[in-house]
């Protein structure tokens, strides 16, 4: 009998786990090619914010806010978190996208 034609159980599941992993790694190359970068609110920045609202410019954006005075605010900048100087950075603003939004919905019920 020819003994490529045998039936091995484990040679079939070598060729299932092979046929898998490719089919895995084209998937992440396509989503690699066809995903943009996508804008990842700071969670510990609007944490500290005492005001979020959205700017209306050229157009519409998320600002982390924090009170300064009876009627003033500034962007607020990260919270404290260890190994890492949130002075060093500029205070971030956001570009309201459908992402955008249920990022802050969820930081926000979780304030």
């Amino acid at each position: 009998m020819d003994p490529i034609r045998k039936s091995n159980p484990q040679l079939g599941r070598l060729i299932l786990a092979a046929a898998l992993f490719v089919a895995w790694i084209g998937m992440l190359a396509i989503l690699a090619a066809t995903t943009t970068r996508p804008v990842v609110l700071s969670r510990p920045q609007f944490l500290v914010s005492d005001f979020d609202d959205g700017w209306q410019g050229p157009g519409r954006y998320i600002l982390p806010l924090k009170k300064t005075g009876a009627e003033a605010y500034v962007v607020a900048l990260p919270g404290p978190s260890p190994g890492f100087d949130p002075m060093k950075l500029k205070p971030r603003i956001y570009r309201e996208t459908p992402e955008t939004l249920h990022q802050l919905i969820s930081i926000l019920k979780s304030k």
